[in-house]
């Protein structure tokens, strides 16, 4: 699916970015006008207006209707942002996957939980860091399952990330045995254990695609260096002043004996490198539970769950900002509330980021003289609630904090939810100046996330509670922590048509396509900027412009949109003759034939790549290339790297334009996946030899062998296959393929 790059004024994301919406419906002209703050962050973007977008995605772990918690990636579509459904029938995404299947397996009959098949030698899921969504799956997790995944989409000012989305989760599965949980019945561990090290993860898992089908997988170790005890709910958000993006997530550290829960954070440019973990957040929450408190816990006082929306704002020459106004959500984990703030930049500007140090304790002397600059030294306090412990802690990092400049903004309706509340995250409706509070209220499952709506994020007071009955879910699938953002018309039918297209599985909900306007609503532009050129004649952009200026009711079926868009393309189509450019007669590749693998072994890669030249120097970069079985192998039309898939032979044609063309032949080799012997079975007398000889299925390559023989005083095998017997019994020679473990056959040895 060929994706429009996406403006940076415009793009919705919920934790890096403008949301579509906040500028007028005239965005795309804007860039025409030249607006100044247009043009200083969004040079090189295609323009975007709220048009554009159809529908939301929700991205999140679940809850079966049990009450069990299903720690992998869901995904939910709705119309309204209120109302979701859930695709693939509320199972994990990863089971649409095909590539890596094979290597998953349930924990039990009865079990939400997934591991790694019993077979599956775990050195090898590096093959399976890039594939369709089996991808999703957390491989190299120390649990087995992910919790707490969040959105984002790519805002760099050259546009360079414009086309991709991230997921950012937590390497958790709560029902792992090191927690004292149990993945086969579904009971959960101990919490205090999964904020322990070593037993928590400091992993993160980013999963990123620039076509909602294929992924990548990426694991980030952002914990160890800060002697943190875990990573969890992490978000990100992109920081218009440095043009990269900052992830946060919460932890407990050992440096400061686990005192509170506080945020961390990372720098990073493209969420593959990641710059030196740093203190972001630690809100004084204590200090509005003096002088008695209201935790008897270790983690009173802390606050988790981050997460940060940006907002435009207008200027006084009437331009737009789209990084005007920075608004966080936090909570407080004293009583268990979400508390909103607001800041106009992602790092304190009073700090300097860089020589921070997330793990420095700053002597503290208190109020009554006492001083502090050891773990020892708390630990001698009589603080059954902690109260003064969270004093200490907060003053002894309050310089290495780069993140503490946000300001409250009062929010009653919302405050005044406590309890199991959590996971609080935003986004801004399609159309219309109004944001959406999401709260994930734990403590029931049949209702987990509540929407809040305003249409101000800088009153205070302003959020107010949605009424029951206006929002929920499907069938009551439950969707737990996670975050959502508006998707244009092409990428929620994408959604439907690669998670929601099998409907003989359990649960399943049927989910309609929206309707794609904006395909007739881009072509407005181009048939005005047609209409201004000398290419037509002038009854020709009479119509275009008459055609561009065609006003929508909202009510057009698919097809009528269509319609529109052909009626503008046949129009554009009917230029007046041009001189006819100079065409190649020949293309010449430097490679006739190839042969490739799909796995690197043998001395074969699994990527190749063809060069063409045409005979006409102005189009050989015009040159394009095409598979002629993309099952086999897949080329990149204008690179021409080849790809293998799998076994099998195509035809990778280079074309110029006007037709001439070149063909190379590619084969594509597969490792075996099964062996063959001519003889299942062999008698021999002591110290008779017989030698193995094992066959492979064709198009597939292995030169070498393991041999293991089961019982070594009967019969002895050799590195090449040579068998020697040695003393009357029976013994089995097992051989497998040396580049794939799962490829055996078993020769049975009689000695007479």
């Amino acid at each position: 699916m060929k994706r429009r790059i996406i403006n940076a004024l415009l793009a919705v994301c919920l934790a890096a970015g403008l949301t579509a919406g906040t500028l007028p419906a005239a965005g795309m002209e804007a860039k025409a006008a030249g607006a100044a703050a247009e043009k200083a962050s969004t040079e090189n973007y295609t323009g975007m207006t709220d048009d554009d977008y159809a529908g939301y995605v929700y991205v999140c772990f679940a809850d079966t209707k049990g009450g069990k918690d299903v720690q992998q990636v869901h995904f939910f579509l709705s119309e309204d942002g209120l109302n979701w459904t859930a695709l693939n029938g509320c199972k994990p995404i990863f089971e649409t996957g095909q590539d890596y299947m094979e290597y998953i397996e349930k924990c039990g009959a009865n079990s939400v939980n997934y591991k790694l098949a019993d077979w599956m030698d775990k050195s090898e899921i590096a093959y399976t860091t890039e594939g369709d969504a089996s991808v999703l799956f957390p491989f190299e997790g120390s649990d087995q399952g992910i919790r707490d995944p969040y959105l984002l989409r790519g805002l760099k000012k050259d546009g360079s990330d414009a086309n991709k989305v991230w997921i950012l989760a937590t390497d958790l599965n709560t029902m792992q045995p090191k927690y004292g949980g149990n993945l086969a019945n579904n009971s959960v561990g101990n919490w205090g254990l999964m904020t322990t090290s070593p037993y928590g993860s400091t992993n993160l898992f980013i999963y990123e695609t620039e076509d909602w089908v294929h992924w990548t997988r990426r694991y980030i170790d952002v914990g160890k260096e800060v002697n943190a005890c875990m990573a969890w709910a992490p978000e990100a958000i992109y920081n218009p002043e440095k043009d990269n993006y900052l992830v946060y997530w919460s932890a407990r550290t050992n440096v400061d004996g686990r005192a509170r829960d506080r945020l961390y954070c990372n720098e990073t440019e493209d969420f593959v490198n990641f710059g030196p973990t740093k203190l972001y957040e630690q809100e004084p929450f204590y200090q509005n539970y003096l002088p008695n408190g209201v935790s008897s816990a270790d983690d009173g006082y802390g606050n988790i769950d981050t997460s940060q929306l940006w907002v435009a704002e207008k200027n006084a020459d009437g331009t737009v900002n789209p990084y005007g106004t920075l608004y966080r959500l936090v909570k407080d984990e004293t009583n268990n509330h979400i508390e909103l703030m607001s800041a106009k930049t992602v790092l304190d500007p009073e700090k300097d980021y860089d020589a921070s140090n997330p793990i420095q304790i700053k002597e503290y002397t208190d109020a009554d003289g006492n001083t502090f600059s050891t773990l020892a030294d708390i630990n001698k306090l009589n603080d059954p609630r902690h109260i003064k412990i969270a004093e200490v802690v907060y003053n002894w990092f309050i310089d290495e904090s780069v993140g503490n400049h946000f300001t409250k903004i009062s929010q009653k309706d919302m405050e005044k939810q406590i309890g199991a509340y959590e996971g609080a995250t935003m986004f801004k409706f399609i159309g219309r100046d109004e944001w959406c509070v999401m709260i994930d209220f734990y403590g029931n499952n049949t209702v987990r996330y509540e929407p809040y709506t305003t249409t101000d994020l800088s009153q205070p007071d302003s959020i107010k509670k949605v009424p029951s009955g206006s929002y929920g879910r499907t069938g009551g699938d439950i969707g737990c922590h996670g975050g959502m953002i508006p998707i244009t018309a092409e990428e929620y039918n994408t959604l439907i048509d690669a998670y929601n297209s099998d409907s003989s599985i359990d649960n399943y909900h049927p989910i309609d396509y929206v309707v794609d306007s904006s395909k007739f609503k881009h072509k407005r532009a181009e048939l005005k900027a047609a209409a201004g050129t000398n290419e037509y004649t002038a009854s020709m952009k009479a119509q275009m412009l008459k055609l561009a200026e065609l006003e929508l009711t909202g009510e057009e079926t698919q097809a009528e949109i269509d319609k529109l868009v052909k009626r503008a393309d046949r129009m554009m189509a009917t230029k007046l003759p041009k001189v006819p450019e100079m065409l190649a007669e020949n293309v010449y590749l430097d490679e006739d034939a190839v042969t490739i693998c799909t796995k690197a072994t043998e001395g074969l890669k699994t990527k190749a790549t063809i060069h063409a030249d045409a005979d006409i120097d102005s189009q050989t970069s015009k040159i394009t290339f095409r598979s002629s079985n993309s099952s086999v192998a897949t080329v990149d039309a204008k690179s021409g790297v080849i790809t293998a898939k799998k076994a099998g032979t195509a035809n990778i044609t280079a074309t110029a334009p006007g037709g001439a063309k070149a063909v190379c032949k590619v084969t594509v080799k597969g490792v075996p996946t099964k062996l063959t012997l001519k003889k299942k079975s062999v008698s021999l007398k002591p110290k008779k030899t017989y030698q193995i000889n094992v066959s492979i299925p064709k198009g597939t390559v292995c030169s070498s062998f393991k041999y293991k023989v089961d019982k070594p005083k009967i019969a002895s095998v050799s590195k090449t296959g040579l068998v020697k017997a040695k003393k009357k019994g029976t013994a089995k020679v097992t051989i497998t393929a040396a580049n794939n473990s799962k490829a055996k056959v078993v020769l049975t040895v009689k000695v007479k």
